[in-house]
This record gives C-alpha cells, structure tokens and sequence, in this order.
C-alpha cells in the first residue's frame, strides 16, 4: 500500500514539474490589462492583430477554447466561465504569428487566472469529413509556400477582392480542425477522407465581392461561419459532412480563478 501511494505521488508530482516546464516554455505577452466587464451586456469581442490581442466582453470558455484551438463545447468547467465576462488587452514586444498569440493567451490565463487543465476523452457527435459522391475537386498543392496550420502558420485569412476564405497548403485534418471551429457546423469534424497531402482551400463566401467595404465583408464572414453557408462551400469541394459519434479529446478545467490577478 505505502509503494502505490508513493508511486502515484511521484507520478503527480512528476506532472506538476512537466506542467511548470511548459508554462515556462511558453511565450508570454510583454504587458497585459484584464478587468471584469460592466455589467451593461454588450456583443463579445475577439479581435487579434500581430501586435496582441484585444477582447471586449469575453467569457473565461471563449479565451481558453481560442488559447487551445478547440470550440468553446469542446471545454468542461464551472458555470461560470459563461457567466462571467472580461476586457482584455495585451500586447506582444515583436511580430507574433496566430499560433504564438495562442501561446501568449496559454501564459496569460495560468498567469493571471490560474486556470489548470487537462485533457480527456469524451464520446461525442461529431462530423466525419468525406469524400462526396461527386468526387474530391481540389489538387495537391505543388512546391513550397506560406501555410495557414502548424508551426509558423498565417492562420485562415480572407482574399478581400475574391470573396473567400482561404486556407493555404492546409492538410485535410487541419481543414477538419478549421471546421470544428466554425459556430455553423456545430460539432467537432474529424477527417476520414484518407487523402494525404496539403492542398491550397478557398471557401466562397460571396458570389460578387466586387465593391463591398472590408467592414461589410467581415460581417457577412462572421454570418457565413455562423450559418449554412459554410456546409455549401466544404460541399462545393467535393466534400461532405456526415454525422457520426466518435470519441474526441476535450479539454476539461480543474482550476480557475473569476477574479484575476493585478494588471501589471
């Protein structure tokens, strides 16, 4: 009995010193303000720039599922972290690309909300990503170039006089991950396709983009993301979504604190 107990006491604190190996790893903003929003409700705010983040009336859910790149159903925790609502400023010293604001905003919240997690898994249901009856309609992309996933990618970005979402050399399981993402899909996706490669993904969002204002478009962005529109454009593919259960890794917050710490 005396050896398991130890043993397991080991095993935590042996995670415990991983945990704080990675938190030190990670990169962190060089200044950040966080203050507990009015009480006046206002529509949430996640902008992100290469300079830093500025979030108005965000709940504790919605920074944790942006910091760990998963959708908001995807995090388990108290009540409140839909409840409570905060503004948050922060800025980087030099150029950070979106996987590294992701990193910051992975520091930010340890830091200053003490939040601990973990991850587990969860049977859910999901979409399974598949071919469609028509047939797959893009090509692999061919030499090198910028891509949107992964270390140093540029993340989703709109091509303004197109009218579309593209995604550059984006595997299919980082198009089932953008996918997941998106409030008009609803569930995770996970990819079973079996096709290998990267391929260069636009997804038309507007038919006759010719003349509208950035400002309109990113409206109409955000109503795609959050409606149908985006299930035509996977289908205009050769793709399609079928629903399924699957077991998906969720993450779940054993830690985290309404109040955060002093802004520095």
């Amino acid at each position: 009995m005396t050896l398991r107990v130890c043993s397991r006491f080991a095993a935590l604190l042996l995670l415990a010193v991983l945990a704080a190996a990675q938190d030190a790893a990670r990169p962190s903003f060089d200044v950040a303000s966080i203050r507990r929003a009015g009480g006046v409700k206002d529509t949430p705010i996640m902008s992100a720039t290469t300079a830093g983040i500025n979030y108005s009336f965000v709940t504790l859910r919605a920074c944790i599922a942006t910091a760990y790149e998963v959708s908001e159903y995807m995090v388990s925790g108290p009540a409140w972290l839909d409840s409570e609502r905060y503004e948050i400023n922060a800025k980087t010293g030099e150029f950070a690309n979106t996987q590294q604001l992701h990193l910051m905003l992975q520091s930010l919240l340890a830091e200053r909300f003490k939040v601990t997690l973990h991850r587990d898994k969860k049977d859910l249901p999901v979409f399974a990503l598949v071919v469609g009856k028509h047939g797959f309609k893009l090509q692999p992309a061919e030499g090198d170039g910028p891509h949107s996933f992964g270390a140093g990618g540029t993340g989703a970005k709109i091509d303004f006089k197109a009218g579309a979402m593209v995604l550059q050399r984006a595997s299919l399981e980082d198009f089932a991950t953008f996918l997941s993402k998106a409030a008009g899909v609803g569930r995770p996706v996970v990819d079973r396709t079996e096709l290998k490669g990267v391929y260069n993904i636009n997804l038309q969002i507007f038919e006759n983009a010719s003349g509208m204002a950035p400002a309109d478009m990113k409206k109409g962005l955000r109503d795609w993301m959050d409606g149908p529109g985006i299930i035509g454009a996977v289908e205009a593919l050769g793709l399609k979504l079928e629903p399924q259960h699957a077991p998906v890794e969720a993450l779940v917050v054993d830690h985290a604190e309404k109040v955060p710490t002093d802004n520095d």
